[in-house]
């Protein structure tokens, strides 16, 4: 299932810098970010990183996965930056569509921002993210389950100081999923 750009598109200040909607990669291509593609986790690193995490944890192709914001916020020196509010605001409605779209078991949002968003959806607020890694939330409480992972670029600092191995955050995954999707 992993991460399909929103068909219904808003009003966005980088979706003029988008030039596709599908990312296709063949062999000697380079990798495309969410600013070039509408998806987000479509570059090198977290892109392959959240893709791995979820393929090892035996969910491949089957699990929902998200970020806060579907394309690259870059910052004046052209790097990563966190999402500002704003940005958060507007991606949302792009998240609210695919999960009308996809209708998934589970969401598994990815970091901090992504996890207040998906949150957002359902009015709630995001005490403590750390507190909520790999801590699902039953749909009784909030629909569709959310289970909130590390981001792709912080979990090799954090996934010790939660006090895994990196062997045991992805059975933990697995087991997690398994719970509302397996």
């Amino acid at each position: 299932m992993g991460n399909r750009p929103a068909r219904r598109q808003h009003r966005c200040r980088r979706r003029s810098a988008r030039r596709g909607a599908v990312a296709r990669r063949g062999p000697n291509e380079r990798w495309r970010g969410g600013n070039w593609t509408g998806k987000a986790f479509t570059t090198r690193h977290s892109g392959q990183r959240i893709r791995r995490l979820l393929a090892d944890a035996g969910y491949g192709n089957d699990a929902y996965y998200t970020n806060a914001v579907k394309c690259f916020p870059e910052g004046d020196d052209g790097s990563n930056r966190e999402p500002t509010d704003e940005e958060r605001a507007t991606c949302r409605t792009h998240l609210e569509t695919e999960l009308d779209e996809i209708d998934p078991g589970v969401i598994v949002p990815a970091g901090k921002h992504a996890t207040a968003s998906v949150f957002a959806l359902a009015d709630r607020s995001l005490d403590g993210f750390l507190d909520c890694v790999l801590d699902p939330v039953d749909p009784a409480s909030i629909d569709p389950a959310v289970l909130p992972v590390l981001h792709p670029s912080y979990q090799d600092v954090w996934i010790a100081r939660l006090g895994y191995e990196s062997d045991e955050y992805v059975t933990t995954v697995a087991e997690r999923l398994d719970e509302f999707v397996g």
